[in-house]
């Protein structure tokens, strides 16, 4: 394949992925926004439960908490938002989408500046 075709596939191919990206990212935020409310309308429930039976209210508030600490305390090496809003296989393990993507991105972005800097390199200078 001649550089500048292999130059204008890679432009779509990164085109197609950034665009995939931003669509992740969207995903990521509905997935944020998703997660606010249904803690709100949990906070709102455990408040009914506590005027409603206290001991019944408080024992749910112990659990609830109890679950908050574990998921908090647990290591967030590479927690995002964007992960969790990403469609994963049932069997499916290792990085998300948005990590595949991402990575294909680098990869795509590094060979275009490969085959940038040796076009750039072999064509004689013009500016003399």
């Amino acid at each position: 394949m001649a550089p500048s075709e292999e130059i204008a596939r890679l432009e779509r191919e990164l085109a197609e992925l950034r665009s995939h990206y931003v669509h992740l990212e969207r995903n990521g935020r509905v997935m944020k926004r998703g997660s606010m409310f249904m803690l709100a309308a949990l906070a709102v429930f455990l408040g009914y439960l506590l005027w409603a039976d206290f001991v019944m209210g408080a024992l749910a508030v112990v659990a609830a908490a109890a679950i908050a600490a574990i998921v908090w305390l647990l290591p967030a090496s590479n927690r995002r938002w964007i992960d969790a809003g990403t469609p994963m296989g049932e069997f499916e393990f290792g990085p998300s989408q948005a990590q595949k993507v991402e990575q294909w991105i680098a990869d795509r972005e590094a060979r275009l500046a490969e085959l940038r800097l040796a076009g750039s390199a072999s064509s004689p200078a013009t500016d003399r």
